[in-house]
């Protein structure tokens, strides 16, 4: 009877947020299409074949097909800022929240594009391909942002439409105050970002915690994608601490061990536990030039296997919502390496072996 009830509560809560996900996830590019685009010859086909997808008024808005490299990214971001932030309308009322809190990801990410831009003396116009258009921090946003005279007028135009970010302002005008780095800002800022997620993963937990499950995944890929990256670059282990992002299911204490007593990339990724890196690590040892996205693609696709399987066996519930988020960011990391890789003239194999 409990059960029963609590079937029926579920399908009353989620019957509306589970109807539009999964019509938004049928629409998702298919792997018989990334297929079709993985045997183009030219940048400009893939973007002409985005055209038959839901990414055609995007690529339209932004002059067609021609350019391709430029007008998928303006494309791609558009799309995944939009599509995403729809989460938050379609989710349930006491959910809006914790929905927004997982996709301010993207409002982060243009913060930290706005504080080196500003920094740097660049324009709008030389950065508006890299802007997610979120429905908070997008493309309007960031326009007006842009506008302003210095990196501190520029974060309180943002602040001041945004009071939900003020923690993370904060600590990054601190920082830049400081004439910290830029990895050093960026680093104060996502500190912020995750150290606030926690009362949200708390709440997550508490709706779905297959759902928190996959975030906290999430961040241990960030956190493993680091520790691999400093590693390769010989970073000194003094440092690895306090970048380290909090709230994953990875103990970072193990992490850091585990970066201290690897001696190389291979032994640091087999040492990694929370991800089957085996087939990256063969790959990678293979490889001249050594790319490291190669380790990100294996994290990626487990999460995106977690995603389908929170999608397909989860009926009216909130993981269902969260799942569709992971599925999208990773269909945008897949055409992005689609079209990158043909501009670069990578093989068919090349472009595969990094696509999740």
């Amino acid at each position: 009877m409990i059960a029963l009830l609590y079937g029926t509560a579920a399908a009353q809560k989620y019957s509306y947020s589970n109807a539009r996900v999964r019509a938004m996830s049928s629409v998702l590019v298919k792997r018989g299409m990334l297929l079709q685009m993985l045997s183009a010859k030219e940048p400009s086909t893939i973007a002409s074949m985005l055209l038959q997808t839901r990414y055609k008024p995007y690529i339209e808005e932004f002059g067609g097909a021609a350019g391709a490299e430029k007008i998928a990214d303006f494309a791609l971001n558009k799309s995944l800022g939009r599509e995403t932030s729809k989460l938050v309308f379609t989710a349930p009322l006491d959910h809006k929240g914790l929905i927004r809190a997982i996709v301010g990801i993207w409002d982060v990410g243009n913060i930290k594009l706005l504080i080196s831009a500003k920094s740097e003396g660049r324009s709008f116009d030389d950065i508006s391909r890299y802007v997610i258009d979120s429905a908070y921090i997008g493309y309007q946003e960031m326009r007006g942002a842009m506008a302003e005279h210095g990196v501190e007028a520029a974060l309180s135009h943002i602040s001041s439409s945004n009071p939900q970010y003020r923690d993370i302002i904060g600590a990054a005008a601190n920082s830049y105050k400081k004439g910290e780095t830029a990895l050093e800002v960026n680093n104060k800022i996502d500190m912020a970002y995750y150290s606030g997620l926690a009362k949200a993963l708390f709440q997550i937990a508490q709706a779905d915690d297959r759902a928190a499950s996959l975030i906290r995944k999430d961040i241990d890929m960030r956190n493993i994608m680091f520790l691999i990256k400093a590693k390769k670059s010989g970073a000194a282990v003094k440092v690895i601490a306090e970048h380290m992002l909090p709230n994953g299911s990875a103990d970072p204490e193990r992490l850091q061990e585990i970066f201290s007593s690897a001696k190389d990339v291979e032994s640091l990724a087999a040492a990694i536990t929370e991800f089957d890196m085996n087939g990256a690590i063969e790959a990678y040892r293979k490889s001249t030039n050594k790319p490291l996205i190669l380790f990100e693609m294996a994290m990626r696709k487990s999460i995106m296997a977690d995603s389908m399987r929170l999608l397909g066996h989860t009926v009216m519930s909130f993981g269902a919502i969260v799942a569709f988020f992971y599925l999208k960011e990773i269909e945008v990391f897949n055409i992005r390496i689609l079209i990158n890789g043909k501009a670069y003239s990578l093989s068919e194999d090349e472009i595969k072996g990094m696509m999740v």
